[in-house]
């Protein structure tokens, strides 16, 4: 080449996302009952709940559906196809809390997540940004909380260093319970949308 030129772009400076982060210490046998009142404060139209076992997966979506709540599960023992089923679902709004696994919460891109939970504190604190950043995206702003066993106060700090923010701890606040009335559900109004499957064969 004769008089050849480089021309580099820099890279635009992406902005990071706009989170709220808050942090409940929270005993394990408590967990559940604080999950049902932080969901009957904020009444999410779309909640993410993330659980580190498979079998907490199913007691913690299957406690949900005991007092009302739309909610469905989803882990790496689930085919494919189902899976697609009850993503389908949960984007579509007919469901409103989708609890899940790491492994099967991968590539999640849901619009319009209120709410993410960390039901279980993720092993490692690059999981708890994959896990958080699910909310927050496209510009507006994203909630997320995270329940930690007093044993646990590490991980939150880990996390702290690891991202370069504080978490809002909520230890001193009064607690999650949920205020219920006899036949007053924990979600005010039931999902926007019902999905419809059908098999049309090929």
């Amino acid at each position: 080449q004769r008089d050849p030129v480089r021309i580099a772009i820099a890279d635009a400076p992406s902005a990071a996302p706009d989170i709220r982060q808050q942090v409940y210490e929270v005993r394990r046998e408590e967990k559940m009952e604080s999950l049902l009142g932080l969901i009957q404060q904020h009444q999410p139209a779309s909640a993410l709940v993330f659980c580190n076992l498979k079998a907490t997966v199913a007691d913690v979506a299957g406690a949900l559906r005991s007092v009302g709540v739309s909610s469905a599960c989803l882990h790496g023992d689930l085919e494919q196809a189902d899976r697609d089923r009850v993503m389908a679902k949960f984007r579509n709004h007919s469901t409103r809390i989708l609890v899940a696994t790491d492994v099967a919460a991968r590539g999640i891109d849901v619009a319009d997540l209120d709410l993410v939970v960390n039901f279980d504190l993720p092993s490692t604190p690059e999981l708890y940004v994959h896990r958080v950043g699910r909310t927050g995206r496209a510009g507006k702003r994203g909630f997320a909380v995270s329940f930690a066993s007093p044993n646990e106060t590490w991980k939150v700090r880990d996390i702290e260093k690891f991202t370069g923010q504080t978490i809002e701890n909520k230890v001193t606040e009064a607690g999650l319970s949920p205020v219920t009335q006899e036949g007053q559900p924990i979600l005010k109004d039931d999902a926007e949308m019902v999905t419809l499957f059908i098999s049309g064969g090929r």
